[in-house]
């Protein structure tokens, strides 16, 4: 066992997948593993999930060194101090002290973080963020989330909560959004939305929305995100129209970002963005119209770079800049 090269478990836990990965301080996976979570199973057995998938990294890269601890990503709100999971509405999870159980079971420091904002780092550290002390990075997935960067510290917020910028509100009478409120860009432009815009879509004019329909195989709940790109790429008007929609809330949502955070560098991933290969382009020429030029004077829009191991990868070099300490999250940013 090579005890001198320093390691982390980093953990990605999402509502439809688990991914753990043993990482080393260059950002190299080592090993991983990655399952369904059994989300209908409840807390109690996605803490097993984890366990046994945490187990079966290190039982393969023994040899690379032991982890100085595991970083968890969930999917929702969390508290800093304890890394208990106060809501994960992908999981279904209310008040869960997963960075206990996770902790008692394995026996290492554990940080708990959100995973969006572990993907960020994991960018901002190995990926499309490189280099850059200033930097945003917006995740358009089934949701939209992100984390900001901003002279070189990872922000986290007075109460945990910095980086949600999937609820930036770019439509004031917008249609409700899943967190409560109204005109989110997330409820505008996330996957989850656009599926439901669309299902609406051709409920209201069916025959504008029958290749929707078709490709769904008749069924309307099968009309997803993803189909409504492919039919937008085919040249189908009514997917197209959708889409537009949301392009423009992603502009408005950029230009906030943009004009409250000056980056110099904004990357964006997730599957929406990820489905579309001239969106991250259009974006930019449309942002740096709209936007104040002093804002975007030398910004730059890039796509992600690590794909599904941002998460896994992101929470492991978290807790490698903090040695493994569960402080690694704190009010006060996280700084390497």
């Amino acid at each position: 066992m090579d005890s001198h090269r320093e390691v982390a478990l980093g953990v990605d836990l999402g509502g439809t997948k688990l991914q753990v990965a043993l990482v080393d301080r260059e950002g190299l996976v080592l090993a991983s593993k990655r399952v369904a979570t059994d989300v209908q199973g409840g807390p109690w057995a996605v803490r097993s999930q984890i366990v046994e998938a945490a187990r079966e990294s290190m039982a393969q890269g023994q040899a690379e060194g032991f982890p100085l601890g595991i970083g968890l990503g969930v999917a929702g709100q969390i508290e800093s101090e304890t890394g208990r999971v106060l809501f994960g509405p992908n999981l279904g999870w209310k008040d869960v002290p997963l960075g206990a159980w996770i902790r008692e079971e394995l026996g290492f420091p554990v940080m708990v973080t959100n995973d969006v904002r572990a993907a960020a780092f994991g960018e901002w550290k190995f990926g499309a963020g490189r280099g850059v002390q200033d930097l945003v990075c917006l995740f358009v997935g089934t949701g939209i989330g992100g984390g900001i960067v901003a002279g070189g510290r990872l922000l986290h917020g007075a109460s945990n909560s910095a980086g949600e910028l999937g609820h930036l509100v770019v439509e004031v009478s917008g249609p409700a959004c899943d967190c409560g409120g109204r005109g989110c860009l997330e409820a505008l432009a996330g996957g989850r939305a656009l599926a439901r815009e669309a299902r609406r879509a051709v409920q209201a004019y069916p025959a504008a929305g029958a290749r929707l329909l078709g490709m769904a195989g008749g069924n309307l709940e099968g009309i997803t995100a993803k189909i409504l790109i492919q039919a937008a790429r085919g040249g189908d008007r009514l997917a197209r129209d959708i889409l537009a929609k949301a392009k423009e809330a992603l502009v408005a949502g950029l230009v906030s970002i943009v004009h409250g955070f000056n980056p110099g560098r904004v990357v964006l991933g997730g599957g929406i963005v990820e489905g579309m290969d001239e969106l991250v382009e259009e974006l930019e020429e449309r942002l740096k119209a709209r936007a104040m030029k002093a804002a975007t004077r030398g910004l730059e829009l890039v796509r992600a770079e690590l794909g599904g191991v941002a998460g896994a990868v992101g929470a492991a070099a978290m807790v490698l800049a903090e040695e493994g300490l569960p402080s690694a999250v704190s009010s006060k940013g996280l700084e390497v």
